[in-house]
């Protein structure tokens, strides 16, 4: 019988070997046949004539991560590469002579045969001077937490002073893009590209006559949706906010559902002037970012400068919309957020931010944190126009007590 197993058990090594010596051999040498390429022709515009000294291409593979540069002919601003199939980013980047930023981007483009393909060129801003508001955001809590319900009330951001000279919070904007970047094209992200003008959705403004409000340089000042204490027993997840420099005080309001909304003001801290708002009074920001956020400074009359700048969108009914826009050369920060598996086109124009944070869905207490670093005796906070380098994901916000 012992006899029988080992035979059996021989023979059956034996048919192991042969099937792994058949499969190996099956295998083609050097990794099987080649996959078959396509020619993808790309063709950069700029929005105005301008002369770059350097021009570079960037394509990453969305599968591995895999990048591959190649310089642009600067004459015919165009080039060509070889891809195999799949699904592709492509990134310019280079410079102008007058050491002006040149980027472009289009990402998620899906490469099955031979293609041409048009990428935007946009130029950022001359090279900073001492004329230069450095006003940034720092953190940016905008997720929201569960306490046995969703909630979002202390939603809060941060405008941080990464300048050495005191800037002045007077008259400064937040703004909520109008575009949503889990949606395809739409009519705003069209017009951005198409005038150089970034169309909102909510504009909010700090008061002050000109020098009411200075921050020091590497200072911070915090701007809640309403500046209370929101950590209850109820609510353990909330933090207390009432130490806030400022906060939104909307008035009472009725959703479409019938839900009535109203706020609470705390006398102790400024309000903000709502000049437009999307939102209903229920948040300062969507808890899953798909609708960004920026910060600009009009000088002068805010109301009318925006009556200069308008655009109309059609809704389905043939009703007309207006919303206001900002030339993007009037952005001093942005930050593309939005959430993981949710992403289809920016809301931001590259110029203002090439990366994006993410959080993983709606609620989950996560915060947009602004990375920092010492420098001479102070605390500068990150700044490379690219919020996947410049943020990370942090579990649970900040409290901000009054003192």
């Amino acid at each position: 019988m012992k006899t029988s197993k080992s035979i059996l058990y021989a023979l059956l090594l034996s048919a192991i070997s042969l099937l792994l010596a058949v499969s190996c051999k099956q295998e083609p040498k050097g990794g099987g046949e080649t996959a078959k390429q396509f020619k993808v022709t790309l063709k950069m515009e700029f929005p105005e004539k301008v002369e770059p000294e350097t021009l570079t291409l960037t394509v990453t593979d969305t599968r591995t991560l895999k990048e591959t540069k190649q310089d642009v002919d600067k004459k015919s601003l165009s080039a060509e590469i070889m891809l195999d199939a799949g699904t592709y980013n492509f990134s310019v980047s280079g410079e102008t002579a007058d050491k002006r930023a040149i980027i472009g981007k289009k990402e998620s483009v899906v490469v099955k045969e031979a293609m041409s393909l048009t990428l935007p060129l946009r130029l950022g801003e001359p090279p900073v001077t001492d004329e230069k508001c450095h006003l940034i955001f720092g953190d940016i809590f905008f997720n929201g937490e569960t306490n046995a319900q969703m909630m979002h009330p202390d939603q809060y951001f941060m405008i941080v002073n990464n300048g050495d000279k005191i800037e002045y919070l007077d008259g400064l904007c937040y703004g909520i893009t109008a575009h949503a970047n889990p949606q395809p094209e739409t009519p705003w992200s069209k017009f951005l590209m198409e005038k150089n003008e970034l169309p909102l959705s909510c504009i909010y403004q700090i008061p002050g006559k000109g020098k009411d409000y200075p921050l020091e340089p590497g200072k911070y000042a915090i701007i809640a949706a309403t500046a209370i204490n929101h950590h209850t027993e109820d609510q353990p997840n909330s933090v207390d906010l009432s130490g806030a420099d400022f906060e939104l005080v909307f008035p009472d309001a009725e959703l479409p559902n019938g839900y009535k909304v109203t706020d609470t003001d705390n006398p102790d801290v400024p309000n903000l002037n709502i000049i437009v708002d999307a939102f209903f009074g229920t948040a300062i920001a969507h808890p899953r970012g798909f609708w960004p956020p920026c910060l600009f400074k009009i000088k002068g009359d805010v109301k009318a400068f925006l009556q200069q700048h308008i655009m109309q969108v059609k809704d389905k009914d043939g009703k007309l919309h207006n919303y206001y826009t900002i030339p993007t050369d009037m952005i001093l920060d942005g930050v593309e957020t939005g959430c993981e598996g949710q992403f289809k086109t920016r809301a931001l124009p590259v110029t203002v931010d090439q990366g994006n944070f993410f959080v993983t869905g709606c609620h989950r207490q996560q915060l947009a944190h602004r990375k920092t670093e010492m420098r001479n005796g102070r605390t500068y906070w990150i700044d490379t126009n690219n919020s996947t380098n410049d943020y990370e994901r942090v579990q649970g916000q900040n409290a901000y007590p009054k003192k």
